[in-house]
């Protein structure tokens, strides 16, 4: 795959100039591919970590999703995504529930709180 190799080389050299939303669309379009580039993961992943209060609720759950579908775990990123989410909760909606709780459900070490958090908020939408 040396298009998708050259690409990755690209992105990672700006994710730094990224805006939020580019990183969370960069990663959920090569795992989409099931593309796992290490040196681009890495790049993304400090560079949302900078990033974290920059990031709707979409970027957050498309995010959380690729990440957990190439099996990426980052833990002080997940970690982050995780608190970020639980202080954003009240604007998911079920399509960003769904892929949130997938994605940490999905993990080694899901993260309780959150989950526990966003089976409250499906509830919430069910009214």
């Amino acid at each position: 795959m040396p298009l998708l190799q050259s690409i990755a080389s690209g992105a990672m050299r700006m994710s730094f100039e990224f805006e939020a939303k580019d990183l969370a669309i960069t990663v959920w379009s090569f795992s989409r591919l099931a593309f796992s580039d290490r040196p681009l993961l890495e790049s993304i992943s400090a560079s949302a970590s900078l990033r974290m209060q920059e990031f709707q609720v979409q970027s957050l759950a498309n995010m959380s999703w690729a990440f957990a579908q190439v099996a990426w775990h980052d833990e002080p990123l997940l970690a982050a995504l995780a608190a970020r989410s639980l202080r954003s909760m009240e604007q998911f909606n079920s399509h960003d529930l769904a892929n949130t709780s997938w994605a940490f459900a999905s993990l080694p070490v899901p993260h309780t709180p959150l989950i526990a958090a966003i089976a409250s908020a499906s509830m919430m939408l069910r009214c």
